[in-house]
């Protein structure tokens, strides 16, 4: 029993083919997902940020500011606090000349760094532009201020006080005991 040439290597041309076609579609598919990452002369969100921090770093007028840095697809976020408008004005123009940055988001507040890294907000200076809401309205006819360091100072009402809570030990949970055994009683003669 003969069969044709091309009835007994039909069934394997067909899944050689199968698993070529299957390989370069494969192929395809890892080539059109590396679009998303970063092509040869593209820099990495990472890399922009250290060359940002490493810009601001070098400049001798932000030394004593506290600026941190965050970028998101070459768009880079300053925020922290320095001691001048001038200041945030020129970390915003370092940090719009690193390579690979697109946008820069000024986050950053005018105050006293060195206050903002002892994380005492008390102590931080107001920028010039915002208004100071931190006194209290004066109180009508001369009036003792009711106002104390635990009220709120505004338009609302103030909240009324939350309860407090006893704080016992946690309740404690006695071991289940076992059944009583049960009683036989021995049957009496007659």
């Amino acid at each position: 029993m003969n069969r044709p040439l091309f009835k007994r290597f039909f069934p394997q041309a067909l899944s050689w083919a199968a698993v070529i076609l299957v390989c370069s579609a494969v192929a395809l598919a890892q080539d059109s997902g590396t679009a998303s990452a970063p092509q040869a002369g593209q820099r990495t969100d990472g890399q922009i940020e250290m060359d940002v921090v490493h810009a601001l770093d070098a400049s001798k007028a932000l030394k004593n500011d506290l600026i941190t840095a965050a970028t998101i697809q070459g768009e880079v976020t300053l925020s922290g606090t320095v001691s001048s408008a001038a200041s945030s004005e020129l970390a915003e123009s370092i940090a719009g000349h690193v390579a690979g940055v697109t946008k820069v988001n000024n986050s950053l507040t005018v105050g006293n760094p060195q206050a903002a890294a002892a994380g005492d907000p008390g102590t931080q200076q107001m920028a010039d532009s915002q208004p100071d809401d931190s006194a209290a309205p004066p109180a009508p006819d001369g009036a003792p201020s009711a106002a104390g360091p635990d009220q709120p100072v505004g338009p609302y009402p103030p909240a009324p006080p939350r309860p407090q809570y006893a704080q016992g030990p946690p309740p404690q949970y006695a071991a289940p005991q076992p059944p009583p055994a049960p009683r036989y009683e021995t049957p009496r003669a007659r």
